[in-house]
């Protein structure tokens, strides 16, 4: 932007200063009672991923790195802003994750519904992304093209939505198995009692402190998978 002043110096600094000059990234409106230092102190990368950058290229772009960024308001139910993500969660390379892990599960396993039952289980993950998500999810690594219903942006659809999902799910096995010992009864019950507890953290709770913390959750959140393994080795079909 070029001054109209007749100083040559303060032209000089308006033009510095000029967000036409200017090499900081425009500061996003949606959080406006977050300061832009304690939002870029908040921003971390998971450990394949780099910090995000100024538009219009997103943090890690063309690179196999991933970056989100805890930012409340981002959508009503979650403060997460996935920034950049084509590798793990594109349409693309769900498919190709959806095939590896099925082809694995063949390999060693040699069940077919099984191999089938997983398959479609991966790949559904992207389908429900999308219709959770606000419009970050995206095609193929490389492709500009994103996409999202927004149900995130309403949460109690969301609660709705979510909750009926997992109580078909639940009568669907509770019907299908029976427990053989205790623990089979047991821990099925308190691990739907844990499931419970997270899902209400996870609509009333505040936003993760950093991204430290939130991969640290994460990560920790596989302790449920091998919770479900370990009761459901322990209740037999009906």
């Amino acid at each position: 932007m070029t001054s109209t002043t007749s100083s040559s110096v303060n032209g000089s600094r308006q033009r510095a200063h000029s967000p036409a000059n200017s090499t900081w990234a425009v500061p996003d409106t949606r959080t406006p009672s977050l300061t832009d230092s304690k939002r870029r102190s908040r921003t971390r990368s998971l450990p394949s991923g780099t910090p995000t950058s100024s538009p219009p290229n997103p943090a890690g772009a063309g690179t196999v790195r991933e970056t989100v960024r805890i930012d409340p308001g981002n959508t009503a139910f979650t403060p997460l802003d996935f920034v950049y993500y084509p590798w793990s969660h594109s349409a693309v390379m769900t498919l190709v994750w959806a095939a590896l892990v099925a082809a694995v599960f063949q390999w060693k396993i040699g069940y077919w519904r099984g191999t089938v039952a997983i398959a479609v289980g991966v790949t559904s993950h992207w389908v429900l992304d999308a219709v959770s998500h606000r419009p970050d999810m995206p095609l193929a690594p490389g492709l500009q093209s994103k996409v999202g219903l927004g149900l995130w942006n309403n949460v109690a659809a969301t609660a709705a939505v979510e909750i009926a999902m997992l109580l078909g799910a639940l009568i669907l096995y509770t019907r299908a198995t029976r427990p053989r010992n205790r623990a089979g009864q047991y821990g099925y019950w308190s691990f739907l009692a844990l499931l419970a507890f997270l899902y209400a953290g996870a609509i009333h709770g505040e936003p993760p402190p950093s991204v430290n913390i939130l991969l640290l959750t994460a990560f920790s959140a596989w302790l449920a998978v091998w919770w479900a393994a370990w009761f459901d080795r322990n209740r037999t079909l009906r």
